[in-house]
């Protein structure tokens, strides 16, 4: 009987689900974890420096957001790359999805990051809706 190996075996490749945003990657992680892997599993939108500076820059120019923790994640990754053998090798992962489906769904899920005077003008209207009743 072998042994089992260990979990987040360095010895193994690591899996990188790698694509831009709203396109189904974070199931298709889920369901990699679900696999209990013994691979380390990552998850990226931006690898490039240059990508995620200027993804980094943008959120920090938009008041009252945090930059989100995936940006973060993606500089680990992209520095766990950088340092990485020639022998190393990497399975990545990547979706695609039809792109006007793809940004009707950014748009709703990201209304308030893109459009924040429309979240002010909506309470502005309910209160306006509550004090006229």
């Amino acid at each position: 009987m072998k042994p089992r190996q260990e979990k987040n075996n360095k010895s193994l490749p690591p899996i990188l689900v790698y694509q831009m945003g709203k396109v189904g990657s974070t199931a298709i992680l889920k369901s990699l974890q679900r696999l209990n892997l013994y691979n380390r599993v990552y998850h990226a939108h931006f690898l490039s420096k240059s990508g995620i500076k200027s993804v980094e820059d943008y959120y920090r120019s938009l008041p009252y957001i945090e930059v989100p923790n995936h940006i973060y994640e993606s500089k680990q990754i992209c520095i766990e790359i950088e340092n990485s053998t020639r022998e190393q090798k990497w399975k990545v992962i990547t979706l695609v999805r039809d792109p006007i489906a793809r940004d009707i769904s950014d748009l709703f899920q990201n209304i308030e990051r893109d459009f924040p005077l429309l979240n002010c003008m909506a309470v502005q209207m309910a209160a306006m809706l509550l004090l006229h009743q």
